[in-house]
């Protein structure tokens, strides 16, 4: 990762994060560690942060793993509804970094709050599924 992130800085990318959670995934972890490496005005850093980093519990793995794409989406929507709290926490973990790269919070932990304060509230489920989307193309939401 960390000759990723140095090719990141010589190609010029204003920010961007690579990271590596515990136990192996190419997301951020709710399930242990984080390795991250953060690019930014042409430097890279590496730091860790831990689920309680972001405010957030630690899970077991097992708790999010699906066997198929229905699942996987059965899995995202109970997740999004408050209605399973390891796969939101997974989800509010990985949203958080992508709206911290993208600007729109000042930090992880801030994306995190904000991903809580849009789930909590059900009439703001679809807002929330679009902001993201429009985060994702590269657009503002």
């Amino acid at each position: 990762m960390s000759v990723m992130a140095e090719a990141a800085g010589f190609i010029g990318y204003d920010h961007l994060v690579l990271v590596h959670g515990e136990p192996g995934i190419d997301e951020v972890s709710v399930f242990g560690r984080t390795t991250v490496y953060e690019v930014k005005d042409g430097s890279a850093d590496k730091y860790t942060i831990e689920p309680s980093d972001l405010g957030l519990r630690l899970h077991d793995l097992r708790d999010v793993v699906v066997s198929s794409p229905v699942e996987s989406i059965e899995k995202a929507r109970r997740g999004l509804m408050g209605v399973d709290k390891a796969a939101l926490d997974f989800i509010a973990a990985n949203t958080a970094m992508a709206l911290y790269v993208a600007g729109k919070v000042k930090d992880p932990r801030d994306g995190v709050e904000a991903v809580m304060q849009v789930t909590d509230n059900p009439d703001g489920f679809w807002a929330y599924v679009n902001e993201v989307a429009a985060v994702s193309r590269g657009g503002s939401a």
